[in-house]
């Protein structure tokens, strides 16, 4: 049986209403923004619409306040909506830079650090603690999933992540009581550094920017651009001397995420079997590394995801699955942020239970022992995320598992 994760789909697009129009434009560049969510809630009922790839975006609800919202931007909340609306953004974004010429010093240097970067990037077991949010608005459907605890990382391990949930909040505007992991899963293993490999090297065109600020006498930035077509693109930090990525940022298309995502042999007999075609598929990612005990490894990720698909044909059992464990949302935002800190042991959720830990009279900064003692509650492997896939029915079972980690249920007030 064909199933995705994460996706959502329907036998026919679905219409766009009329009324007030707008276009969501960037406050610095002036470009049109996309996949920008306008919501309202008012008088019980929750309404949202999400700008297309120019920017463009067609409010057909009443309101007495609305609010604009996308993951790079500061919120706006409006009580007239304007033909324009300017976003301020959270993060300077250099403006795309045409790649036209490589210097010959490049490439070399990848290879360098492509093939030293075991020795810095997950070169040794972590654990850390763990900030999750994840929210997904769309139509008439607002949820929000907080999580929190602890993330271990061994990189000879299959599969090499696990988290120990301490705290679950679920926000929504019904009774969803769902958790949803996918895009922390795809954080970790969709990783900027994890996907810089030779075949990365070959399929890219790359060249210097000309930033200068905030970088260190050894630090690059080099821009990407893939020479399969424009949607595969970004820009990185390294340092030269060291052979360390410190921050990264790659924006893929449908196009580009089709190659790397989707096997093209599993896309073409779901299409035979069920008509399934995916027509929006867009990922906006950033990351910024640090190191712990000389090991390098993500530190704040912002994770965008917009999915789009159709099929003419829904099988049962694929629809029971999808019932079980939330239908997975089409257009998400996510951050995750690892970090050491100063831990005094608390319960902790585990498993669907809480255990009751050993308690301390002092803290004490997070190392692999302190999460391997009999005491703490037993930790939940990260599976790798799949979009098209041939499922087993113990990997079925397991996703249904994760979609019930634990939560407390928070219904979304009107004034949100």
């Amino acid at each position: 049986m064909l199933l995705g994760i994460g996706q959502q789909t329907s036998a026919q697009p679905r219409p766009s209403g009329g009324g007030g129009r707008c276009v969501v434009i960037d406050g610095e560049t002036l470009l049109p923004v996309s996949h920008v969510s306008i919501y309202a809630r008012e008088n019980g009922a929750f309404h949202s619409v999400i700008t297309d790839a120019h920017g463009r975006a067609t409010v057909s609800f009443p309101f007495r306040r609305i609010t604009v919202s996308h993951l790079n931007y500061e919120p706006l909340r409006l009580r007239r909506l304007a033909d324009t609306i300017r976003l301020t953004p959270k993060y300077h974004l250099a403006a795309e830079v045409v790649v036209s010429s490589e210097p010959a010093w490049i490439r070399p240097l990848l290879r360098r650090f492509v093939k030293q970067k075991k020795l810095r990037y997950g070169c040794k077991p972590l654990t850390l603690a763990y900030r999750y949010d994840t929210r997904s608005i769309e139509g008439r459907s607002y949820y929000r999933y907080n999580s929190n605890g602890l993330l271990r990382m061994y990189r000879e391990e299959q599969p090499p992540y696990a988290i120990c949930q301490r705290e679950g909040i679920i926000t929504s505007v019904d009774s969803t009581r769902l958790t949803d992991l996918t895009n922390l899963r795809r954080m970790l293993y969709e990783d900027f550094v994890g996907e810089m490999d030779n075949g990365f090297i070959r399929t890219h065109r790359f060249a210097e920017s000309d930033r200068e600020n905030d970088l260190s006498d050894d630090e690059v930035e080099l821009i990407f651009r893939s020479k399969r077509g424009g949607d595969d693109r970004g820009r990185f930090v390294i340092d030269t001397a060291r052979l360390i990525v410190r921050e990264a940022r790659r924006t893929m298309g449908l196009k580009a995420n089709r190659q790397a995502r989707v096997s093209a042999t599993m896309l073409a007999l779901s299409r035979m079997m069920s008509g399934y075609n995916i027509t929006a598929w867009d990922v906006d990612y950033a990351v910024s590394y640090a190191p712990t005990d000389s090991c390098w490894h993500p530190r704040d990720v912002r994770y965008k995801f917009f999915f789009r698909a159709t099929e003419n044909v829904r099988e049962k059992e694929e629809a029971r699955f999808d019932s079980l464990t939330g239908g997975g949302f089409s257009n998400m935002e996510s951050t995750l942020t690892l970090f050491t800190q100063e831990y005094s042991k608390p319960p902790l959720v585990s498993q669907g239970r809480e255990d009751s830990l050993t308690q301390s009279a002092h803290t004490h900064t997070l190392s692999p022992e302190d999460v391997e003692g009999d005491s703490l509650p037993v930790f939940k492997p990260l599976p790798r995320t799949w979009y098209i896939k041939i499922n087993t029915d113990e990997e079925r079972a397991y996703e249904i598992e994760l979609s019930g980690m634990p939560a407390r249920f928070v219904l979304l007030k009107e004034e949100e």
